[in-house]
């Protein structure tokens, strides 16, 4: 029985790496965020991100400017006490 389960997981494990991840990054223009970006997309290059930020005073698109052309990033200006936008 735990000999079914391992092959069964190990199957799970092999299928969930190549499947495609969406992340929701809020407040992805600040200092943290921007880098947690770029990290997501430079390691796990099957991840597509979405960078959710109001853009107030520690907000900076500038520092994303290298992965905004990328497919797998796009960017909403929004607020996250806004629940319809969300």
């Amino acid at each position: 029985m735990l000999q079914n389960i391992y092959k069964w997981f190990l199957v799970v494990f092999y299928f969930s790496e190549e499947a495609l991840k969406a992340y929701l990054v809020t407040g992805g223009a600040g200092f943290i965020g921007s880098n947690f970006i770029h990290h997501m997309l430079a390691v796990h290059s099957n991840a597509y991100v979405v960078n959710y930020d109001k853009l107030t005073y520690a907000g900076n698109l500038e520092s994303l400017a290298d992965v905004c052309s990328l497919e797998n990033y796009s960017f909403v200006q929004g607020d996250i006490c806004d629940g319809e936008l969300l």
